[in-house]
């Protein structure tokens, strides 16, 4: 977990709620299954899209979660948020390295999906069994991101960066063209020219 990452405000939101739920369940540690489903209980709208085009239908996926789920021998209840199980924080990098791999500088609720179905154990296999395999999930991804719109702060609708093209005039009438690929390389870029 060194990228540096920031949760967004419904990664950090069902981050939060699984410590709640590991909490009231009595739980030594939050577990992947806390997770999935705090995910599952309130999709955002990334999550809901996902969830849409892989044809899972949330409430049989949180049904068979209770099913499968084979909790930890209740502990002593604390007022401290508990800690998270190994395979918890291996989610939560897979996490963010998927959004890493994407060129993103945060972690959202459909990277933890990612991570929850790039982790090896019970819940994955649940997830697969329901159809959200690691390529379709990460396809189906792509498809909910491409689709989304944002507002600008002038309230103008615009589509996610795909693709940077910049134009540099110099005072001597010379210019550059570049097209490429990610903001980042974009800076780099123009910061070469500097």
């Amino acid at each position: 977990m060194a990228y540096g990452f920031n949760f967004n405000e419904r990664a950090r939101q069902v981050i939060a709620a699984a410590a709640a739920k590991a909490t009231r369940q009595h739980l030594a540690a939050v577990g992947i299954e806390q997770l999935l489903a705090a995910l599952l209980h309130e999709p955002d709208a990334e999550t809901t899209a996902i969830f849409a085009k892989l044809n899972i239908d949330v409430h049989s996926l949180l049904e068979s979660l209770t099913e499968v789920v084979n909790p930890e021998h209740p502990q002593t209840a604390t007022q401290f948020v508990p800690p998270y199980t190994t395979r918890a924080k291996k989610v939560l990098e897979f996490a963010m390295t998927e959004a890493h791999a994407l060129d993103l500088a945060y972690v959202g609720t459909e990277h933890l999906l990612v991570g929850l179905v790039r982790e090896s154990g019970n819940v994955a296999q649940l997830l697969a069994q329901a159809g959200a395999t690691l390529d379709a999930t990460r396809a189906a991804i792509a498809a909910a991101l491409a689709m989304k719109e944002e507002v600008d702060s002038l309230g103008r609708t615009t589509r996610p960066i795909r693709r940077v093209e910049v134009e540099v005039h110099f005072t001597d009438g010379t210019s550059v063209r570049e097209e490429l690929s990610s903001r980042s390389a974009a800076l780099q870029f123009l910061t070469m020219l500097a």
